[in-house]
């Protein structure tokens, strides 16, 4: 009786392990899709999957910029099975190349040959529409995928609160116009009829209703921040019809091991960088951000065009903080598209003819700034920050990785999104009149009652500076 005990033990337990290979054998495989333009996207991404652990999954990525990856072979060791498209973009869109690329990889690798397979995808908030086409246009429907859209900055809370008007009290209309958009071109993906455009997809107005779509979530880093007027719209958030799920970048890092923190830094910031911020021998860093042709007014003039922005408002308001901050290592990070190194002048906007200025010409009248006096203007900037001793960054090295990796830093600029993840009490001064001078998102966090509020916070205008 024994032995026919032990035998049907041994039969059970036979078929329990065959049954787990095959179960493991036959397991949905798991893929991440990661179509990130600008900078907070790919960092967000980054994080999150390094979080999840889901670095082992094969990966297929495009990130647009291409500086935003310092080294892109820690990035490739990050990841287990890393296909990356490296066809960079200099713009924050995400080109119809890139979106053709993926779909040819996805049909012939992976879809075809396992249609129970589960995608994780990424995407740039206004890229929407890409993600959907990518998956829908291959007939992957949303119960295999999970789509996150992540917030491109400030400008993803001024869709809400402005742009779009989801913050008023008949901000529920705008939302359903927007809504039957998103579902009139989802419905054209799903019968074939849908066209690509020439150049790429740049759907601002379609990332919060797409929020309501099955598996379709928006990563944003103060969801809270976002309120509305209108009942219905609060409704949907309070509910989590509209999913917006809280991802905030410096929250992302520090919940990371100190193995994957380093991995994180090692693949965004170069060892040069590193080095650069180092304080030496001064009492701490500060680091200046933000540049355009807006540092001279939003409408130039002649006289400041004709001097190349020399001794305008830029220069008036650095050297203000120059001079005050005499014992600080002051460091130089421009936004990620007017970069002044040699190596980004060919992407920057500096020199790009569809982003020159407008220069006032006279009553009523206005010109566009002509290639040569952009360049002028490019080399005088260069010129006066190292008459200044004032060493540059590399514009497109994502700011939020520079504080991370930065001690005792300090921050003075333009307006710009990645002041949400400064160090409580770091910020010295924005280069703007007043509080309200600033995008809607940081009118919250650094207003009155914001969570970066402090009244020690300078507003630098070129003729409070000029006075002083």
């Amino acid at each position: 009786m024994k032995k026919i005990i032990t035998y049907l033990l041994l039969v059970v337990m036979c078929g329990a392990i065959l049954t787990s290979c095959t179960n493991n054998k036959n397991k949905d495989k798991e893929y991440n899709v990661i179509l990130t333009a600008a900078t907070i996207p790919p960092m967000v991404t980054l994080l999150d999957v390094m979080g999840n652990d889901t670095t082992k999954n094969e990966t297929y990525a495009w990130i647009g910029r291409q500086n935003t990856i310092s080294s892109v072979e820690n990035l490739k060791k990050a990841f287990k099975k890393l296909t990356l498209d490296e066809s960079w973009s200099t713009a924050s869109n995400i080109p119809n190349a890139v979106i053709s690329n993926m779909n040819e990889f996805i049909t012939d690798k992976w879809f075809e040959s396992n249609e129970t397979a589960h995608f994780n995808v990424y995407v740039t908030d206004y890229g929407i529409l890409s993600a959907l086409y990518l998956l829908e246009n291959n007939g992957i429907t949303s119960k295999n995928y999970k789509i996150h859209m992540v917030e491109d900055g400030s400008s993803a809370y001024s869709e809400f609160l402005t742009n779009q008007g989801y913050a008023a009290a008949d901000g529920k209309a705008n939302f359903d116009k927007n809504l039957a958009e998103l579902t009139d071109s989802l419905n054209k993906i799903r019968e074939g009829k849908f066209e690509l455009p020439e150049s790429a997809f740049v759907n601002y107005n379609l990332s919060y209703p797409a929020a309501t779509l099955p598996n379709v979530d928006y990563y944003l880093q103060y969801p809270e921040l976002l309120v509305s007027e209108n009942a219905d719209i609060t409704a949907m958030i309070n509910n989590h019809d509209l999913k917006l799920v809280s991802k905030k970048l410096t929250s992302l890092y520090e919940a990371l091991s100190t193995e994957k923190q380093t991995a994180i830094k090692e693949i965004i910031v170069a060892g040069t960088t590193i080095e650069q911020i180092k304080k030496d021998d001064k009492e701490k860093v500060l680091m200046i951000t933000g540049t355009s042709f807006s540092g001279e007014g939003d409408i130039l003039t002649e006289e400041n065009v004709g001097a190349a922005g020399k001794d305008g408002n830029f220069e008036t308001v650095v050297r203000y903080l120059a001079n005050k901050y005499k014992n600080y290592k002051i460091i130089y990070k421009g936004h990620p598209a007017w970069g002044l190194l040699e190596s980004e002048i060919e992407g920057s906007r500096f020199i790009q003819p569809n982003r020159y200025q407008k220069v006032n010409a006279g009553t009523e009248s206005e010109r566009q700034v002509t290639a040569e006096e952009a360049r002028a203007f490019l080399d005088r900037r260069i010129e006066f920050l190292n008459e200044l001793k004032i060493e540059i960054l590399p514009a497109q090295t994502p700011a939020e990785a520079i504080i991370w990796a930065a001690s005792d830093l300090v921050l003075a600029g333009y307006d710009s999104s990645l002041y949400m993840n400064a160090k409580p009490g770091s910020m010295l001064a924005f280069f703007a009149k007043d509080v309200n001078s600033l995008s809607d998102l940081n009118q919250r966090l650094y207003g009155e009652g914001g969570v970066f509020y402090s009244a020690d916070i300078e507003y630098l205008t070129y003729e409070n500076c000029k006075a002083n």
